[in-house]
């Protein structure tokens, strides 16, 4: 008989240069921690209508150390149980020769890419992890000149916040499109504005909101700044609440109604050239709808008041109205859930008619 053949080994070879066995242990181990911490501080990510699991949440303090530093704490319920508010900027770029021009960051239509869009606006988002909400008190004397939103509460940055901020306005200040206005007056200041803009419910559809209706942005004045992102007054203060109507009003009679006067009063040719000059102005989403469908808003006579009035009146035209008396019998006010609703607030320079120029 021949020789027979050697058994195979039972005994694995060591691979060469693998770690050791203690390292790959300290590995696994990590690993392990990682997808837990992960899972707790997914699964303790609750709401009223959907609460987490109290020993989750129980657990989330030994976690969040570990993962804040990595930034693993954010957007996990991102679209559950609804979508919150997008928030976004409003900028009005003030020039030398007292003109100005408004931009509204993000835009959709302002990028050929979805990628570069979704990157302008986590900016926004960014910024929003550094406001604070707390209750307004006349009497504290860091609130002296702000004005709560409808829930009473005074919305300011946090002092993270104001560094953050100041440093994205020096970034706006210095985008080469706004340096100078078309007649070369070069850029002096901004006027920053803070946006929620809310997603449509399921009564706003039912009423016949559009997307961009105004009454589903919150907006708050932030403040005015310099070219170097210093902001005019105490950083402490909190943003002004502004009524939609409100804000409509302002940028009619100060900013729109004067540039449109020296391009020629275009609104009274077109609406096509009216539509491109309002492009190249900037004007914010929600209020150009409005000023297309009804241009009368633009004549220069009427007061504050009365341009106020008038565009809550274009804003509700086409809505449904017995669905819409339907839900308020619910107490439920559509579009009022974020912005407080469309009320015009009274006050006496609203009520000063702008004097046409010859």
């Amino acid at each position: 008989m021949g020789a027979s053949a050697t058994p195979p080994s039972t005994k694995t070879d060591a691979i060469p240069g693998a770690p050791p066995g203690w390292i790959k242990s300290i590995a696994t181990l990590l690993i392990l921690w990682h997808f837990f911490a992960i899972l707790v501080i997914v699964t303790s990510a609750g709401s009223s209508q959907f609460p987490a699991p109290p020993p989750i949440v129980r657990l989330t303090p030994y976690v969040r150390p570990y993962l804040e530093p990595l930034f693993l704490i954010n957007a996990y319920r991102f679209y559950a149980p609804e979508p919150g508010p997008t928030d976004l900027l409003w900028i009005r770029y003030r020039y030398a020769d007292e003109s100005v021009r408004w931009k509204e960051l993000p835009r959709r239509q302002d990028y050929a890419f979805r990628m570069q869009f979704q990157r302008e606006l986590a900016a926004g988002l960014l910024l929003n992890l550094f406001v604070e909400q707390i209750p307004f008190d006349s009497n504290h004397p860091e609130l002296a000149n702000s004005v709560p939103n409808p829930r009473g509460m005074v919305v300011r940055f946090s002092r993270v916040g104001q560094i953050c901020f100041a440093s994205y306005v020096r970034h706006l200040a210095h985008m080469e499109k706004y340096q100078v206005n078309e007649k070369g007056s070069p850029l002096i200041g901004l006027d920053l504005y803070k946006v929620a803009h809310r997603i449509l419910a399921p009564d706003d559809i039912k009423i016949n909101m559009k997307h961009d209706d105004p009454r589903l942005y919150e907006i708050y004045f932030v403040g005015r700044h310099d070219l170097q992102g210093k902001r005019e007054g105490s950083e402490r203060d909190g943003f002004i609440y502004r009524h939609a109507e409100d804000l409509f009003a302002m940028i009619v009679q100060e900013d729109l109604v004067p540039y449109l006067e020296r391009q020629g009063n275009p609104h009274y040719k077109s609406r096509t050239a009216l539509g491109e000059h309002l492009e190249t102005f900037g004007l914010p989403t929600p209020f150009r709808r409005a000023i297309l469908n009804d241009p009368t808003l633009l004549n220069p006579k009427l007061s504050r008041l009365e341009i106020s009035r008038q565009f809550q009146a274009v804003i509700e035209r086409d809505d449904n109205a017995a669905e819409k008396q339907r839900i308020l019998g619910g107490q439920r006010q559509p579009g009022a859930a974020s912005s407080g609703g469309m009320i015009p607030p009274r006050t006496p320079a609203m009520e000063t008619p702008r004097s046409p120029n010859p």
